[in-house]
């Protein structure tokens, strides 16, 4: 039998294809996700001077370039002995949660809503012009929400795509005053919107609670940055948890990176990345819950309390990670309040000075896809000599791959005949919400 490729994965972020492959009893072989287009970002870096790098990896991605950015940053930090002042630590948390809070946005938009809303339907009505169509007044919000973390983004970074104020040392400029009572007015109109915009994904998941259920998917290990309370995205100890969720290891992030091991695959450009040499785990907003165990905000914590108590814990099922994504934009939209309730959030201690200097460093921040972590060396000249990054991808190629080939060997007698079934292996990559150009920076 002939494989089956789904060419391209649609509404992801870059390009990629799922090929299913068939015994000649006509069982499934083999299913694997596929992605070419190496981009050569660590090579790219050698030589550059330390006040180069960030500029240069936040073109890795646009949809997490500020994540880039302070991973970067804290590397250099790292290897430059040097610590930034609260105010930049919570300017750069401020900028971090916009972004979070609109990547989720725009994955609910055109990867969520499209498969929850109609999962059977033909593929030309599994879009978001096709829900456009029928309920403009639900695309108009999520996009507002999205445009809402853009507007966080662009007034603490000075720039909605590529902040500029991201540098070795802490951030360039202040927010001022009148900024943070305009952004904090904003926040707090949209209280209605979050509101509403959680009712509906918890009702949609209701809706396709059989299909969940029914859903093969693989058990895997999850890891994730963890502090006491709320969302490390800025760092942490590391949290490794089994599939029935008790702690396997925790550890710093110089031992993080000691403990990956990267390997490649034949068919694909995309890394991957297992822990302890044999332990495949996966990272993201599913993971983030798992391991944080208590956020912190009053809401996120009421959430995570209904999706634990409607999914008998935060499962393994990956079109869960819809419901975790909502749970983090709730928990965003209130830390963006309590920060810009904050006095000293207008402060004017923002950059240290960074001399250079030959060392190592690490930086581990929590992306929107899940742990992005960065170990560089420099010299005495302050140019990079080398650069290893791990992106969230690489962490979830095989548990990804592995929750295809079970789905692919569920639905193995339907694939060829029915386009609709073949949408459901779509629908398990699209759950990871997989970013292609982090995948083969």
């Amino acid at each position: 039998m002939d494989p089956i490729v789904i060419d391209p994965v649609t509404r992801i972020s870059g390009d990629a294809r799922i090929k299913i492959s068939f015994t000649e009893e006509g069982g499934v072989e083999d299913t694997v996700f596929i992605a070419s287009g190496f981009r050569g970002f660590e090579r790219l870096a050698q030589g550059a001077h330390l006040d180069n790098v960030i500029p240069l990896v936040s073109r890795i991605c646009s949809n997490c370039s500020a994540f880039h950015q302070v991973a970067a940053a804290q590397a250099i930090e790292s290897a430059a002995e040097v610590q930034i002042s609260e105010t930049s630590r919570k300017l750069r948390e401020l900028i971090l949660l916009g972004q979070l809070l609109h990547s989720h946005a725009l994955s609910l938009a055109l990867h969520s809503l499209p498969d929850l809303l109609f999962p059977m339907s033909d593929v030309a009505v599994r879009n978001i012009l096709s829900i456009y169509r029928v309920e403009e007044e639900i695309v108009r919000k999520v996009f507002s929400l999205r445009a809402l973390g853009e507007k966080v983004v662009d007034t603490v970074g000075g720039s909605s795509i590529h902040p500029v104020n991201i540098l070795p040392g802490g951030v360039l400029r202040p927010l001022r005053e009148e900024r943070r009572a305009e952004l904090l007015e904003m926040l707090t109109q949209s209280e209605s919107l979050i509101n509403e915009m959680s009712r509906l994904v918890k009702m949609l998941l209701k809706r396709n609670q059989e299909m969940i259920q029914g859903q093969q998917d693989a058990e895997t290990a999850h890891a994730a940055l963890w502090v006491e309370k709320g969302l490390a995205l800025q760092g942490g100890r590391v949290r490794v948890i089994n599939e029935r969720n008790q702690l396997m290891e925790e550890v710093s992030s110089e031992q993080f990176f000691d403990r990956i091991t990267e390997g490649v695959l034949p068919h694909t450009h995309i890394k991957t990345a297992r822990f302890q040499e044999n332990i495949i785990f996966r990272v993201g907003p599913l993971s983030r819950l798992s391991v944080a165990g208590r956020l912190g905000t009053p809401k996120a914590e009421g959430e995570l309390a209904e999706v634990s108590y409607l999914w008998e814990g935060v499962p393994q099922k990956s079109l869960i990670y819809h419901a975790a994504r909502m749970v983090e934009m709730v928990y965003a939209w209130e830390r963006m309040v309590e920060l810009l309730k904050e006095t000293g959030i207008t402060g004017g201690d923002l950059l240290r000075q960074v001399e250079p200097k030959s060392g190592t460093g690490v930086g581990l921040v929590e992306s929107p896809g899940g742990i992005l972590g960065y170990y560089l060396e420099i010299n005495d000249r302050g140019c990079l000599e080398r650069l290893n990054i791990i992106s969230p991808l690489q962490c979830n190629l095989l548990p990804l791959e592995e929750g295809l080939r079970r789905s692919a060997r569920q639905l193995a007698e339907v694939l060829e005949a029915q386009e609709g079934m073949r949408n459901r292996l779509e629908m398990v990559a699209r759950s990871y919400a997989p970013c292609i150009p982090c995948g083969v920076h």
